[in-house]
């Protein structure tokens, strides 16, 4: 194997991954965080030397043409009035930046080196852990993190401050957001980077290594509280296990790290379980404490966990999934009553104020509405295109590319942010043969 040393510039990307927790700072018009321009300067280096082209895939393909797609469409609805050619030219800045420029570089200067790659983006990941549970211990003790960095206005909004409360109940039920803008955001990254990330370290670092990024991967994901990443893991497990069930082999034998994790749950799950059913949380003191934030916690998730399956409004059902559920329905009912289905309405139609009450909280629809089923056929090929290059570029990383590319579709049905680099990154890694 090539030594690492060889790899000129490969700190430049080491930065990328690093940047990826460090989202909202600086970034003063809310469009440029930093690992965006650090994509750009990665784009730069590659005008340096010869560039040579991978094997084209149908992902590649497919991205491409959405690219060339979308100036046909902005033509086709030209004389749409609520328009927003920014929404145009972030669609070639994300998928230029953070697919096509990462895909090239990694190839062009690492030679494709999967396991440096992921090494890098561990450390990237431990970061995003950290970065969110720091954030949860400095809000304890009324430290935020906007108070101290330059931070888009968006960032200043706290969620779970109960202000009628005292000293620790004040903050004890805050979700943790580290230098995202909600918490949603935070966990979208954990839960969609850390199958890969955990099954790497798994599988060739050190067991102490893997238990460490587990226990962070656990707690930031826990105080994020987001209930979206707890069944967008649920149903990646059970998606991934039928479409890998060709690589699950009950006669491989088990790790001593995958043993000792096991008896660790377990045992965890256990003392947890009789902690609950002994305690009342009668008392003062840090057992109250904890039994408070467990009986809190599950209460907030089976609220908005009921809401996903309830159609019917009242007061035991989350705000955030209610809103969420109406507006799927409003935008489903838009485009299938119009005659614009084929194309859409245009660039940026949402954005520019065209939808009626706001957003549609789900980027497939927005896909949908903005540029048509043809558009969103595009996009379906690029993800079905990653689905075929994990089966054929990888046979040990399959189970967790599988589950970080599924979590990350049902994330998207959640909220917009196409132009987080999340879902782009497992889209690359899904071209790069694991060697």
């Amino acid at each position: 194997m090539k030594k690492y040393k060889s790899y000129q510039l490969r700190s430049i990307l080491f930065l990328f991954f690093v940047s990826l927790f460090f989202y909202t700072p600086f970034n003063y018009s809310g469009l440029t965080p930093i690992c965006l321009i650090i994509s750009i300067i990665l784009l730069l280096t590659l005008f340096l030397k010869n560039i040579k082209i991978p094997k084209i895939n149908l992902v590649d393909i497919s991205l491409f043409s959405f690219l060339i797609y979308l100036p046909i469409n902005a033509v086709i609805n030209i004389d749409q009035i609520f328009l927003n050619y920014n929404h145009l030219f972030a669609y070639y800045a994300v998928i230029i930046l953070y697919y096509f420029t990462l895909r090239l570089w990694i190839f062009n200067y690492l030679g494709n080196n999967f396991n440096l790659t992921l090494n890098y983006l561990s450390i990237g990941f431990i970061l995003i852990c950290l970065s969110g549970i720091i954030d949860y211990v400095l809000m304890q003790n009324w430290i935020f993190l906007h108070d101290y960095l330059p931070m888009p206005e968006s960032n200043t909004l706290i969620s779970g401050i109960i202000n009628n409360k005292d000293n620790y109940e004040k903050t004890i039920w805050v979700r943790a957001k580290g230098f995202y803008t909600e918490p949603t955001l935070l966990a979208y990254a954990i839960a969609s980077l850390g199958p890969i990330v955990l099954q790497y370290n798994l599988k060739y670092k050190s067991g102490y290594r893997f238990i460490l990024i587990l226990l962070l991967f656990v707690v930031a994901l826990i105080l994020s509280r987001s209930v979206t990443a707890f069944v967008a893991i649920g149903c990646a497990l059970i998606a991934t296990i039928i479409l890998s069930v060709d690589v699950i082999k009950i006669k491989n034998k088990v790790k001593q790290t995958s043993f000792l994790l096991i008896i660790t749950v377990l045992l965890l799950s256990a003392i947890l379980t009789l902690f609950l059913a002994i305690y009342d949380g009668t008392g003062d003191g840090y057992l109250t404490n904890i039994y408070n934030y467990l009986t809190h916690y599950y209460d907030v998730l089976s609220r908005k966990l009921f809401g996903l399956f309830n159609a019917d409004v009242n007061s035991t059902t989350s705000n955030s999934t209610i809103e969420r559920s109406e507006r799927w329905l409003f935008t489903i009912s838009y485009i299938f009553n119009s005659d614009k289905m084929l194309f859409g309405f245009g660039p940026g139609f949402e954005s520019a104020g065209g939808l009626e009450g706001g957003s549609t909280l789900n980027w497939w629809l927005n896909v949908i509405l903005d540029y048509g089923i043809l558009g969103f056929l595009i996009i379906l090929f690029s993800i079905l295109g990653t689905f075929y290059n994990i089966f054929t570029n990888h046979s040990e990383m399959k189970i967790s590319l599988f589950m970080s590319l599924i979590i990350s579709i049902i994330y998207l049905i959640t909220h917009t942010g196409f132009y987080f680099p999340n879902l782009w990154i497992i889209l690359v890694l899904s071209g790069i043969k694991f060697k």
